[in-house]
């Protein structure tokens, strides 16, 4: 089942406020496991906007970006079959041209918004909450929307080069010895627990504090009395909605510890400990 819910702000109580028939999951092939890797060592040369990353694939094709629906619009006179679709914002009315297109790339969103649950239906790579892309890319640009590096989706200027490798998890021979993977960010967790393993053997927090809190901690505690306004303002941002610099990191910590422990429970997690000199 597919359940929203929502917490009362003023009661704290827990709300399911939807409950529907889930649509994801079920139709994904638990024997297969598809892999897309990126051929270009200079890709990070050609980004152009970043976002949230809807689903794990890739698309290259040409931007059409439409900023309303209209008669011509919704008949497809102005929307041609594996275009990339950027717009603002998606809502129902815009389905008929989401399901056409290769990609999908919005201004606003998030990971629960229209176009992250209808490209998720579809099968295709969409990156939502960008905040720029009708402004930062051009009609009818070659650009290549890349959803396989993780919870950041990210645009690259031109067709980059990728493959796409399938694996059949039935080849694969059973051995005596239990696997553990190495994982660095709890934003790829997920990508690898349909893996054939027993757990995670190594999970680093500095890779964790890297990837996911992208901070050091002392840069936290220290920032103010180093007169650097830039670090300072880069910092704020980071720790909107928390109380403090600490209490961010440790917040921070545990949630990257706890989401990688989550996704392969039972399995043991084994996490490495970092020393921070203070």
């Amino acid at each position: 089942m597919d359940i929203e819910w929502a917490v009362d702000g003023l009661s704290n109580e827990l709300f399911i406020v939807q409950a529907q028939p889930e649509t994801i999951h079920c139709q994904k092939t638990p024997d297969k496991i598809i892999e897309y890797n990126i051929n270009d060592e200079e890709r990070f040369s050609k980004i152009i906007t970043k976002g949230i990353a809807v689903g794990d694939k890739i698309a290259s094709s040409k931007v059409n970006i439409l900023y309303s629906l209209d008669k011509r619009v919704v008949e497809g006179h102005e929307f041609n079959d594996g275009d990339i679709l950027v717009t603002d914002i998606t809502d129902h009315d815009w389905e008929p041209i989401m399901k056409r297109a290769s990609a999908i790339i919005t201004n606003k969103g998030g990971s629960t918004c229209h176009a992250a649950i209808v490209a998720r239906e579809l099968g295709v790579p969409a990156i939502v909450g960008c905040g720029n892309a009708t402004d930062v890319l051009s009609e009818r640009q070659l650009i290549t929307a890349s959803c396989a590096e993780g919870e950041q989706g990210i645009v690259f200027e031109g067709a980059i080069k990728f493959e796409k490798i399938e694996f059949n998890l039935c080849d694969i021979p059973v051995v005596k010895t239990p696997i553990l993977l190495n994982v660095a960010s709890p934003s790829l967790c997920f990508r690898f627990s349909s893996l054939p393993s027993k757990g995670i053997g190594l999970a680093r927090d500095e890779f964790i504090i890297n990837n996911y809190i992208k901070v050091h901690p002392l840069a936290l505690l220290k920032h103010k009395t180093l007169n650097d306004n830039i670090l300072s303002k880069v910092i704020e941002r980071l720790i909107a909605g928390f109380s403090s610099e600490d209490q961010y990191f440790v917040d921070k910590l545990s949630f990257g510890i706890a989401k990688i422990a989550s996704v392969f429970y039972p399995n043991k997690v084994i996490c490495k400990p970092q020393l921070f000199l203070i």
